[in-house]
């Protein structure tokens, strides 16, 4: 719809807010007002930040709850936000944990940093790396829904619905890792 339509049917639509510059910089302004000292007298670092934790929350994409490590899940929601701190543990944490998405953001973050160094980051052995990562990953999926069977299992020797609903995310994950494993495989046979 033109000016002129608009003008003609005799409607206006107030514009009540700017658009973002970019999608980055909510982050940016979490940052900022967690630490303004900080963001005022390092400006490139608080944009690095803002930038890595764009990238970490891309990629965590929906998982901040089952990433969280020791955390609360709303302080590292919190902390991938900007509004606290993303510590160094955190991203250690995430690079050693065996799901697909802790170790993509991770890589992701490195990445970003990586690049204002002037490097850039390469696989070493792209499929081994895969390999053990679908291994990681169907070892702690299965570890999750065993332990979750068990505990359901420990009082009374049945698995009630509540207990079966607690049940099936874990066993979507194992599934899951078990179908990533298979495509590890037969890529490694040759076939797509």
């Amino acid at each position: 719809m033109t000016a002129t339509t608009l003008q003609r049917i005799g409607r206006s639509i107030p514009i009540t807010e700017d658009a973002l510059d970019s999608p980055v910089s909510p982050f940016r302004e979490r940052i900022e007002a967690r630490n303004e000292e900080h963001s005022r007298a390092f400006p490139r670092a608080a944009a690095l930040e803002a930038q890595v934790l764009f990238c970490l929350h891309a990629e965590i994409n929906g998982e901040a709850t089952n990433l969280r490590g020791v955390r609360s899940a709303q302080g590292f929601r919190a902390a991938l936000l900007g509004e606290k701190n993303f510590n160094l543990s955190d991203l250690c944490r995430l690079a050693t944990e065996p799901t697909r998405e802790s170790r993509a953001a991770a890589k992701a973050a490195l990445a970003e940093i990586a690049s204002v160094l002037g490097y850039e980051l390469k696989a070493i052995d792209a499929a081994a790396l895969e390999a053990h990562e679908s291994l990681a990953e169907v070892a702690s999926a299965h570890g999750a829904a065993i332990a979750s069977v068990s505990l359901a299992l420990a009082d009374d020797g049945r698995i009630d619905p509540d207990e079966a609903r607690q049940i099936e995310p874990h066993l979507e994950k194992v599934q899951k890792s078990l179908d990533r494993m298979k495509a590890t495989v037969s890529r490694a046979k040759g076939r797509p």
